[in-house]
């Protein structure tokens, strides 16, 4: 939770934080419903080494609803 730390008034993060614990979030992708993964980009005719990129992808815990579900 150290991302609601921006906001200025506490009872603001702190009424958020009580939310968010009542809520059932998938820890995967913290309730995005996305991730972030690496991608192997092999070499090629404009660059003579591989590189690793990012890539977001659906997250297959939730299957991009962004709930645990706890079956």
């Amino acid at each position: 939770m150290a991302s609601l730390r921006r906001y200025k008034s506490t009872e603001t993060s702190m009424a958020i934080e009580r939310q968010l614990s009542k809520m059932n979030y998938c820890k995967e992708c913290d309730g995005w419903g996305e991730v972030t993964v690496e991608v192997a980009k092999p070499h090629g005719f404009n660059r003579d080494v591989g590189y690793l990129d990012t890539d977001k992808q659906t997250c297959e815990a939730c299957k991009g609803t962004g709930v645990a579900d706890d079956a």
